[in-house]
């Protein structure tokens, strides 16, 4: 055989009839590209298999929520007590008797149904954690490893800037909000009477703690009881008038009207869950800032140059959402948003950082 057809039948990958050596090192680019084309083929899954993994994962996540939701069956009282606490505090500023502090249901079936939707929130907040990492699993294997550090990120992100927010709202904003409006239809002699009745409380509590101090003594007990006896010439004012027992009301005595707030229980659990979510979805604006930042439609000189304009808008969206007149109040929710949104500023900053530094290392790498 002739050399010209030795290095024919070289070229051709084969000598002597025998196989090519793939540990020779004489593999093509394009052999390596089908090998990587194998490899994925293998781990593709068909739709039917996809809708089968999708349908295990939303049992899966059904299965946690009802699970949660029999316990929060269980607790839906207890998650109403503590709901409507910052208003019941707020009534009891008002002088209302902190015994009779309390709600109404209009119809036979308001409570069960106002105890179920709570019941149901109280399932999708505690289930919610099972319930995202099961879709993860169902999301993750088609994203690649730089879009699975933003999608965990920016969930991760919302989710505690939506549990501050509340928690914000929750502790700071809702009792004060309350107040107000309760208070708002009320009379400006009641309001008085009310001032006057936390005067008199303030007064009272001072006396027992000297009356505490006085016990000390002997002598400062026998005081104490002779001064707080009452006095039998005196008429007691926690007993009616006769004359006015029956219905008869004095001529030179003014009535006074009084405005009490009856509130159900449908009412007060909406108000807190919209004053908590409002607070919740607020709170997200460093995310969205952010997201807008890295997909570049936004930049930080831009917001920074916005930045006088912020402060005014955080002003009044503090001035709509607490509704109470005194400036403390509206500072409650203005000044948390107008951190945010310069904190937003600074993310936005580190974000445009990262993209230059990606941009210059792309233009100086070898072509």
């Amino acid at each position: 055989m002739s050399s010209s057809d030795d290095e024919k039948k070289q070229i051709e990958g084969v000598s002597d009839g025998a196989p090519r050596d793939s540990t020779q090192g004489d593999s093509t680019p394009s052999d390596s590209v089908e090998d990587g084309d194998d490899a994925l083929d293998a781990k593709r899954m068909s739709l039917l298999e996809h809708l089968s993994e999708l349908r295990t994962r939303l049992r899966n996540a059904g299965i946690a929520f009802v699970v949660a939701l029999i316990g929060s069956l269980i607790f839906a009282k207890d998650f109403f007590v503590l709901l409507t606490r910052p208003i019941q505090k707020a009534m009891v500023e008002l002088c209302l008797d902190p015994n009779k502090v309390g709600f109404v249901y209009t119809s036979p079936t308001e409570p069960f149904w106002c105890y179920f939707k709570l019941a149901i929130i109280m399932s999708i907040l505690v289930a919610s954690p099972f319930i995202f990492w099961e879709l993860w699993k169902f999301i993750a294997p088609g994203l690649y490893r730089k879009e699975k550090k933003l999608a965990g990120g920016v969930t991760a992100a919302t989710a505690l800037c939506f549990v501050g927010g509340a928690l914000f709202g929750y502790f700071a904003l809702t009792q004060t909000a309350s107040y107000y409006l309760i208070a708002m239809p009320m009379p400006d002699e009641q309001m008085k009477e009310c001032e006057q009745q936390h005067e008199a409380a303030a007064k009272a509590r001072a006396e027992r703690i000297k009356a505490r101090a006085a016990r000390k003594d002997t002598a400062g007990v026998a005081v104490a009881a002779e001064v707080t006896k009452p006095d039998p010439t005196k008429p007691d004012p926690a007993k009616p008038d006769p004359g006015t027992a029956m219905g008869e009301v004095d001529e030179d005595q003014k009535i006074r009207l009084r405005i009490d707030p009856m509130q159900s229980m449908e009412a007060v659990s909406n108000f807190q869950i919209m004053m908590l979510a409002g607070c919740g979805v607020a709170f997200e604006l460093p995310v969205v800032l952010s997201l807008l930042g890295l997909l570049g439609l936004i930049s930080a000189g831009g917001l920074w140059r916005f930045n006088k304009y912020a402060l005014v808008l955080s002003a009044v969206v503090g001035g709509v959402l607490t509704p109470s007149p005194d400036v403390i109040s509206q500072l409650l929710l203005a000044g948390p948003l107008y951190a945010l949104y310069n904190i937003s500023i600074v993310i936005v900053w580190f974000v445009e950082r990262a993209r230059r530094k990606k941009m210059e290392a792309l233009e100086d790498a070898p072509v």
